[in-house]
């Protein structure tokens, strides 16, 4: 089975950069070149029942995204949110609700989160790596700025109509080379570190493989 975003061959947005499994029907993709047009598919979600993306046009601001990644607490069939790494240096997150009454085979629709967003990072047009930590209350990127990983809290006071969430860290890093960034980063399963406390794997783009512990 083939899944298209358009029947043209000549649509730009068709470029999909990372993908990502949500539940057992369903996945998401994200391009990272968008048409001065059109910037409907930059993230879209599909159901591998059908050939189309079940929920497009969610995020609407005329930047490309390059990464995504899964908020741990969330995953489950019927409540999943994952974050959404864009060009714009920010990070966005999409979520997912049950529609009541859908005679629908998909019962799930995908929406932008607007009551947050994370920035603080700056990304360069680079596809830097995202990752929630394993309790899903922590989030870390690379960043082009930083010869660490950058760190925000994923725990949100809900008393305002738009949060925006600076980092809560900046971990130290080496930086061999002024253009020296973190490109990818992994936080380590809670049972492989003794502590049991937050432990980070970041990667450098100058090879650069540092370890961060008990954050």
């Amino acid at each position: 089975m083939t899944y298209s975003s358009s029947t043209s061959s000549s649509s730009y947005w068709n470029m999909k950069t990372d993908l990502l499994w949500l539940n057992e029907n369903q996945f998401s993709s994200c391009s990272d070149t968008v048409d001065r047009n059109n910037c409907e598919h930059n993230i879209a979600v599909w159901d591998i029942r059908f050939t189309k993306p079940i929920s497009h046009q969610l995020y609407q601001e005329r930047w490309g995204c390059n990464r995504l990644a899964l908020k741990p607490k969330f995953y489950s069939s019927q409540n999943i949110r994952f974050a959404v790494q864009t060009q714009g240096d920010a990070i966005v997150e999409i979520y997912c609700k049950t529609m009541k009454n859908s005679t629908s085979s998909n019962r799930l629709s995908y929406h932008l989160e607007k009551r947050w967003r994370y920035e603080g990072h700056q990304i360069q047009a680079h596809p830097l790596g995202i990752a929630y930590n394993p309790s899903g209350n922590l989030l870390a990127s690379g960043s082009w700025s930083s010869s660490g990983p950058v760190i925000w809290s994923t725990v949100h006071k809900i008393d305002s109509s738009s949060i925006l969430m600076t980092p809560m860290k900046k971990l130290p890093g080496f930086r061999s080379s002024p253009k020296s960034m973190v490109t990818d980063v992994a936080w380590i399963p809670n049972q492989y570190v003794s502590n049991g406390r937050d432990s980070i794997i970041a990667v450098q783009s100058n090879g650069t493989i540092i370890v961060y512990s008990s954050i």
